[in-house]
């Protein structure tokens, strides 16, 4: 049984005290904690006759994990609308509106007049 402490009766330097060796007994029983859990995580990889790594993190023996994804490349969309007044300033239409098609907009421009012959 834990025994009852009466922390309104201890001055500030006996609770600091207290306080202390709290702190450095539990950074103590912390570490044993984990070095328990790894004896315990050893004992289960031999039981089943696997390395650690391969047992909690998936990765085989050999070090190596799966592939590498082979990134698909990028399309190629089509100038949909194009600014005359500046034959750079294009938009393929997808994605934010570009600021010179939102001036245009604003002045009451259709759209459809920016487009692109095909």
């Amino acid at each position: 049984m834990i025994p009852v402490i009466d922390f309104a009766a201890m001055t500030s330097a006996e609770l600091r005290e207290l306080s202390s060796t709290i702190t450095g007994e539990l950074g103590l029983r912390e570490k044993q904690d984990i070095e328990n859990a790894r004896n315990q995580i050893r004992a289960i990889a031999e039981s089943v006759g696997m390395p650690v790594l391969e047992l909690i993190a998936g990765i085989p023996a050999s070090g190596k994990t799966k592939p590498a994804a082979v990134a698909k490349p990028r399309v190629v969309v089509p100038v949909k609308y194009r600014n005359p007044e500046n034959s750079e300033e294009t938009w393929t239409g997808r994605g934010r509106t570009p600021n010179w098609m939102q001036q245009k907009l604003d002045a009451g421009i259709d759209k459809s007049t920016l487009v692109v012959a095909a």
